[in-house]
């Protein structure tokens, strides 16, 4: 089957039109375009961890937030305030957790979610200034379970001789 070829025109020297055809070394190679580096620099607690963080407010907006994550270098909070990448913010924190408040800038900002009625809720990632320690402020571990005593077998292993491979 034949392709349909482009008129060409008296002046036209038989190559294709500008725009049709690109030159193999014009495009850069996908690979180094798509290369992502991980800029993570501490352990991320959900916000199930942290229960000594009843609430966030976003200042200066005073916007209301929900903790995702936090980290001693950061945190991932949910609002329908739209925050400019770069902005400075201080992070303040309802409950009993220490420190009240935390200095950062606005590190990423993106739609997470679009409710029903059309309200935009945005993912926030705020980078601290200075970490801050969160040991103090995490829930108790719970303890593994215990393991119940193993019976006996009541065959003895295989010797490696009687093993067969059934692949």
């Amino acid at each position: 089957m034949m392709l349909p070829q482009p008129e060409q025109s008296a002046g036209d020297s038989g190559q294709s039109p500008q725009g049709w055809l690109r030159e193999a070394d014009a495009v850069a190679p996908l690979a180094e375009a798509t290369e992502r580096v991980e800029a993570r620099c501490a352990a991320r607690r959900p916000a199930s961890q942290v229960t000594s963080i009843t609430g966030i407010r976003l200042s200066p907006h005073g916007a209301n937030a929900a903790l995702v994550n936090i980290s001693a270098s950061g945190v991932l909070v949910v609002s329908t305030y739209r925050f400019r990448l770069g902005a400075t913010v201080t992070v303040v924190f309802d409950g009993t957790f220490s420190p009240t408040s935390v200095q950062g800038r606005v590190a990423r900002s993106s739609v997470a979610a679009v409710s029903k009625d059309g309200v935009l809720r945005y993912h926030i990632g705020i980078a601290f200034d200075d970490p801050c320690a969160l040991k103090d402020a995490l829930a108790p571990a719970d303890p593994p379970p215990a393991q119940a005593p193993q019976p006996e077998a009541a065959m003895p292993p295989p010797s490696p001789t009687e093993l067969v491979n059934r692949w």
